[in-house]
């Protein structure tokens, strides 16, 4: 029989600085974060459940090194301005 744990036994195991680290799991297992990452789980009733596999797995996802989003140049506030705005700042400068 596959040993199953509770979201705050897991959340106390490997979540211990968040403070609603069970909040968290639950919302990652029913939707996918903003990079497309779900958490496995089983629901049981009314309480989700996490197997040794699905913990490993949580683990595999979040604690692997991941690599540095690229960072967009800078943008003169001047480019988002229409035309007339644009005509109107330079007779001000």
């Amino acid at each position: 029989m596959k040993r199953s744990y509770s979201l705050a036994e897991v959340a106390a195991a490997h979540l211990p600085d968040m403070t609603d680290g069970e909040r968290w799991l639950r919302r990652r297992m029913r939707t996918p974060d903003s990079q497309g990452r779900k958490l496995r789980g089983r629901k049981i009733g009314r309480s989700w459940r996490m197997t040794d596999a699905d913990v490993e797995h949580m683990l595999d996802l979040y604690l692997t090194d991941q690599p540095e989003a690229a960072v967009a140049p800078p943008v003169s506030f001047e480019e988002g301005l229409s035309s007339r705005s644009r005509k109107r700042l330079r007779r001000i400068q």
